[in-house]
């Protein structure tokens, strides 16, 4: 409803935008011995990629359009970002 609705009052828009740069902020912290091991622009893109993959709109359509349970889309969530993420040093 948030994102649905953010483009109708400025302060939803800014209420996602930051959801969305904290969730990257976490991932750096989360992630930080594998991105580590990646240059800046490949990190950068990385964490945009892993940012657009866990969005609120991913997660509405794994859970609305494709019916997963909760349990089932986190499942791919990590299946995904281990795929995409350099192994650990």
């Amino acid at each position: 409803m948030l994102v649905a609705t953010q483009d109708e009052l400025a302060e939803l828009k800014t209420r996602v935008v930051l959801a969305r740069l904290g969730n990257i902020e976490r991932m750096r912290l989360m992630y930080r011995p594998e991105l580590a091991a990646l240059a800046e622009p490949e990190r950068e893109q990385l964490l945009m990629a892993l940012a657009t993959m866990i969005s609120f709109e991913s997660w509405g359509q794994m859970r609305g359009c494709f019916n997963l349970s909760r349990e089932a889309a986190q499942e791919i969530w990590r299946a995904a970002i281990d795929r995409m993420l350099p192994p650990t040093p």
